[in-house]
C-alpha cells in the first residue's frame, strides 16, 4: 500500500502543506504550476480590478483551459504516434520486402556470373579446339 507524502509549499505567497501520494517533488511542480498561473492572471489589469472569488472563478477557468487545451493536445500525438506506428510497420514490411528481393537478385547473378565463366571456358575450351584444328 502506498504511503502518503507531505509536502511543503508556498502558494501565492502562502504556506501550505499538501498530502497525496505523489513524491514531494511533483507537489512542488503542482505548486509552481499555481504560482505561474496566478502570475499569468495578475499580469492582466481587468484581473486586478476583480473581486476575490471572481478572481479564483478566472484562475479556475485558465486552469481548466489548460488541462482541454493539453488533453487536446495528448490526443494528437496519440494519433500522430499511431500513424507514426502504422508508417513504421509499413516500411519493415516493404524492407523485409526487399531484403528478400536483394537475396533473390544476388542468388540470380551469382547464377548468371557462373553461367558466364562457364561459357568463358567453354568457348576458350572451343578456340583452342579450332585452333589445334587448323595447325593440323
Amino acid at each position: 500500500m502506498e504511503t502518503k507524502n507531505d509536502a511543503h509549499v508556498v502558494i501565492n505567497n502562502k504556506e501550505f502543506v499538501i498530502c497525496g501520494y505523489e513524491s514531494s517533488e511533483y507537489m512542488q511542480k503542482v505548486a509552481a504550476y499555481l504560482n505561474n498561473k496566478i502570475a499569468e492572471c495578475k499580469e492582466i489589469e481587468e484581473f486586478k480590478n476583480l473581486e476575490r472569488d471572481m478572481k479564483n472563478f478566472m484562475l479556475e477557468i485558465n486552469i481548466v483551459d489548460d488541462y482541454f487545451k493539453a488533453q487536446d493536445k495528448a490526443v494528437e500525438l496519440e494519433s500522430e504516434n499511431s500513424k507514426k506506428d502504422d508508417e513504421l510497420y509499413q516500411l519493415k514490411h516493404e524492407f523485409v520486402a526487399l531484403k528478400e528481393k536483394l537475396n533473390k537478385t544476388q542468388q540470380e547473378l551469382e547464377r548468371i556470373g557462373s553461367a558466364y565463366e562457364s561459357a568463358k571456358r567453354q568457348l576458350k575450351h572451343l578456340e583452342e579446339q579450332k585452333e589445334s584444328q587448323t595447325r593440323k
